[in-house]
């Protein structure tokens, strides 16, 4: 029997939850008058490269999108002429360019980027379609400044153009002083956070057709995580094998949970975050009072608590009544933990 839980980071799982955001998205772009960028983030594992391919299969569908992904890589905006030339068939010969009211033919090749863009996009309007182009994992490159710049112009031409893209929330916080990037932070925001727990649940009964304590175990030791609802199905389907699972099995594989969460996802978390950022999280293992965390840490209420509001911008923490925080993914306390301990793989001398 297949296996519907797929933890692989990118791929876009049989069994994928994102609550109609992103058929809402595909409806917002569809219904534009204006061309648009939108931004989606969240913690590693929240889903957003699913999320992206999910919606990008839905543009490929509609026979009036030119649906395009790119790689940020140093070639983006050359890809990017290739790719719409290519969708709109029009690579292989000339293309029509108006100057001065007179239509003459010019080479592809012998036009620079920007022309050639401007003349695939007249095309394009013309032909009453659009274009929306995909974005994974964006980082702050020269690359990305430069489709940036294309982007704006076009966007400025009132060009039926769109943007999605994918990244960190640590791209947002990084950018703020970029004026090359501004089209990050205007770009509309789409935060995957919790997946709800009705949802999860229900979707655990429907693949395991199991008894509800065992199933509300389950989604209670998932606290919503995209990558962790994937993790647990998967490894509680593969020990089961289309048998109903006991409280027994889920057991059984809860270590082997943990620890790949802790390699595949938090490890690459916790060393991506500063000096600072890690003192935090480790005084809010120990107490989650915030006060409490501020006589930790030994620095000022105003200081520290410039990295509570970085760590509650990461999606990493939550804020909690009486000034209580809680950490937003599952056993992320035990990880701690980990880290801590010699004894631990997971070890990292702090």
């Amino acid at each position: 029997m297949r296996n519907p839980f797929n933890p692989t980071f990118g791929d876009v799982p049989q069994l994928f939850i994102d609550d109609g955001e992103s058929e809402k998205l595909v409806e917002l772009i569809q219904d534009s008058d204006f061309a648009r960028s939108f931004f989606v983030t969240g913690v590693r594992g929240a889903g957003k490269t699913s999320f992206m391919s999910k919606v990008m299969k839905k543009f490929a569908e509609d026979k009036n999108c030119y649906a395009i992904n790119l790689i940020n890589k140093e070639d983006m905006v050359d890809t990017l002429c290739s790719k719409l030339a290519n969708a709109v068939h029009r690579i292989h010969g000339a293309i029509d360019s108006v100057s001065a009211g007179v239509s003459v033919k010019t080479s592809l090749t012998e036009m620079s980027n920007e022309e050639r863009l401007e003349s695939l996009l007249k095309k394009v309007k013309k032909q009453g379609k659009y274009v929306v182009i995909a974005v994974d994992e964006v980082i702050n490159t020269p690359t990305i400044r430069s489709f940036a710049q294309y982007f704006s112009l076009l966007k400025q031409q009132d060009y039926p153009i769109f943007v999605i893209m994918t990244g960190l929330p640590d791209l947002i916080l990084n950018i703020q002083n970029d004026d090359k990037l501004t089209f990050l932070l205007r770009s509309e925001k789409i935060y995957l956070g919790e997946l709800s727990s009705a949802q999860i649940l229900e979707e655990y009964r429907r693949a395991f057709h199991g008894e509800m304590p065992v199933m509300s175990k389950m989604t209670q030791a998932v606290e919503g995580y995209s990558y962790a609802f994937q993790l647990l199905g998967y490894l509680l389907f593969e020990r089961c094998q289309g048998q109903v699972p006991a409280i027994d099995d889920l057991n059984a594989v809860m270590d082997d949970f943990k620890n790949r969460l802790f390699e595949n996802a938090y490890q690459k978390i916790f060393l991506g975050l500063s000096d600072m950022d890690c003192e935090f999280l480790l005084a809010m293992q120990k107490n989650a009072e915030f006060g409490e965390i501020v006589n930790q840490m030994q620095k000022s209420k105003v200081y520290v608590a410039q990295y509570r509001k970085r760590l509650i911008d990461r999606c990493l923490i939550s804020p909690q009544i009486r000034g209580r925080l809680k950490f937003n993914l599952p056993f992320f306390d035990e990880y701690l933990e980990t880290v801590q301990n010699p004894d631990s793989i997971f070890y990292l001398g702090i």
